[in-house]
């Protein structure tokens, strides 16, 4: 059951991010990469643990971990269950930021707050076609067709143009 966690997290139509201010091990690091976006503290560490204990990655890490920093170093990170540190992870490309403990809070909550000022039928689509990695170029460009002339006829794009023009931030409402 615990995959059906770190499927809701894809699907959900809101971005979700997650915050790391420690160990994050096994289907901590699988559901931290389920998310959106990813900040963590400078002290914070990573570990697959799966192999030290006789377990396979749960909650998609065998899904997830690969797509972010390449099958090859997946592996050795699963195969090891090697504690990484926050730089590492960040270098890997596990972690959109890093920042210091005591700004860390500040920092994802300014992101969070960015993210719910956003125009959400936008958000959504795109966390929703991104999260597909199976589509094909030809496939992404007719999602792209039929999506942008969906959504050219919302009021959130009406508004998002008009803010545009008036040089004022917009104020969308998700319709």
């Amino acid at each position: 059951k615990v995959g059906d966690v770190a499927k809701r997290l894809t699907t959900i139509p809101k971005p979700v991010i997650a915050y790391i201010n420690g160990v994050t091990a096994g289907a901590g690091v699988n559901l931290m990469l389920a998310c959106d976006l990813v900040y963590a503290s400078a002290k914070a560490r990573f570990g697959e643990s799966f192999a030290k204990v006789g377990l396979i990655p749960d909650c998609g890490g065998l899904y997830f971990l690969p797509k972010a920093i390449g099958v090859l170093k997946a592996k050795e990170l699963m195969f090891t269950g090697d504690l990484i540190d926050a730089a590492t992870a960040k270098e890997l490309g596990m972690l959109n930021d890093i920042y210091e403990d005591e700004e860390l809070k500040d920092k994802v909550y300014a992101m969070a707050a960015r993210l719910a000022a956003s125009a959400p039928l936008s958000i959504s689509l795109t966390k929703k076609y991104l999260n597909d990695h199976d589509l094909t170029l030809d496939e992404v460009l007719a999602i792209e067709e039929t999506t942008q002339a969906l959504l050219m006829g919302t009021d959130d794009c009406k508004e998002g143009i008009a803010a545009f023009y008036e040089k004022r931030a917009p104020q969308f409402t998700g319709k």
